[in-house]
């Protein structure tokens, strides 16, 4: 799935050049909501990526970056991947999407009735930064890995059972 709750991925593997290449003679090729690394491109056509996290090595391209916006959990207990638990806002209505890593993420005392749980099924999230305070109840946090590339600040109410907290530097380009 490629949109704003799920993003592909296009990089290459095991290339010794470091990138692959993308070869088209002519036309435009347009390319949605992706995560892209080492991609170079050649022939005549016009290469357009929008709505793209850049992590580095990418030639010949337009990149129109993915915006950055800080997000809140709403509504209690829930899968972090369903977007009707995300807002734009502490308290505000759903913003349709769920958190990319270069967004900044937020739990707070609109974010939960009780000592609700935030559960995961799938193995790696990535945030820019993650942020729990202000909390009145004891929220339970659930995930393999969460990778941060900013910062992280926990509640003292928060419980978690996350494996690992990996912190990861600035994204290439950025």
């Amino acid at each position: 799935r490629s949109d704003c709750n799920g993003l592909g991925e296009m990089r290459s593997f095991n290339s010794p050049s470091g990138y692959g290449v993308l070869n088209v003679p002519s036309g435009n090729v347009v390319v949605n909501w992706l995560k892209m690394s080492g991609i170079h491109t050649t022939g005549g056509a016009t290469f357009t990526a929008n709505n793209v996290i850049d992590n580095g090595n990418n030639s010949g391209w337009t990149l129109n970056a993915l915006t950055s916006r800080n997000m809140y959990w709403i509504g209690g207990s829930g899968n972090w991947n369903d977007p009707n638990h995300w807002s734009l806002s502490s308290g505000g209505g759903t913003a349709g999407c769920s958190p990319t890593q270069l967004d900044n993420v937020f739990f707070d005392n609109n974010s939960f009735t009780g000592n609700d749980t935030i559960s995961t099924n799938e193995y790696d999230y990535a945030v820019n930064s993650l942020t729990f305070s202000g909390l009145t109840t004891s929220p339970l946090i659930q995930a393999t890995y969460i990778s941060v590339h900013g910062s992280l600040t926990l509640d003292p109410l928060v419980r978690s059972s996350v494996i690992s907290y990996r912190f990861l530097s600035d994204l290439p380009g950025q």
